[in-house]
């Protein structure tokens, strides 16, 4: 069985932190679609500079990303081919053991689907947006994860 290694972002993971974006993207239905000539110049220009990535790759192939801004988990995408073979978990658990013991986010309402995924590693909603109370205009929760400060 082929070894996962979480690394982080390397010049040679982008075009495929591209792809992972924007079918993300394309997967939550519950939003305004989204052209790559919108979603490559917000990944450059946004995602990449303003959080640490995570990467995890696969016999050098890239399977999913994280994206952390200090206690912030900004985004945890998985290729869809990949998806339930414990990539996602696998990455949230090593920004878990690098984190100060706290973890934030946000999702929306309608990703159920990540929303049990959080759920099941340890977050719990500690508040929720109404519809309109963001940018998209969605129902959104905010959850938290808490647990032992990674050692120094």
């Amino acid at each position: 069985m082929p070894v996962l290694a979480i690394l982080p972002l390397e010049l040679k993971h982008r075009p495929a932190i591209y792809r992972i974006f924007d079918e993300a993207r394309r997967g939550m239905r519950y939003l305004p679609p989204l052209q790559p000539k919108e979603s490559y110049p917000w990944v450059r220009d946004v995602l990449l500079k303003s959080a640490q990535l995570l990467v995890a790759e696969e016999k050098g192939i890239a399977l999913g990303f994280l994206a952390l801004d200090g206690e912030e988990l900004t985004y945890l995408c998985v290729a869809s081919d990949h998806r339930g073979r414990g990539i996602g978990g696998e990455l949230l658990k090593t920004a878990q053991e690098r984190s100060g013991g706290r973890l934030h986010l946000d999702v929306f309402d309608a990703n159920r689907r990540a929303i049990s995924f959080y759920e099941r590693n340890g977050f719990r909603t500690i508040a929720h947006t109404e519809a309109g109370g963001n940018e998209e205009g969605l129902s959104s929760r905010r959850m938290e994860w808490r647990g032992a400060p990674a050692s120094a």
